[in-house]
């Protein structure tokens, strides 16, 4: 199996679209708390 040349895969993409995503949910209430 051939990497692309890219050097991302579709899934490792996903996964890092989806763990930033998570992130950003758990960051984004807190930041806005400290904000306010």
């Amino acid at each position: 199996m051939r990497r692309q040349s890219s050097g991302f895969t579709l899934v490792e993409l996903i996964i890092t679209i989806s763990v930033m995503a998570i992130l950003a949910g758990i960051a984004a209430p807190s930041f806005l708390q400290s904000i306010d």
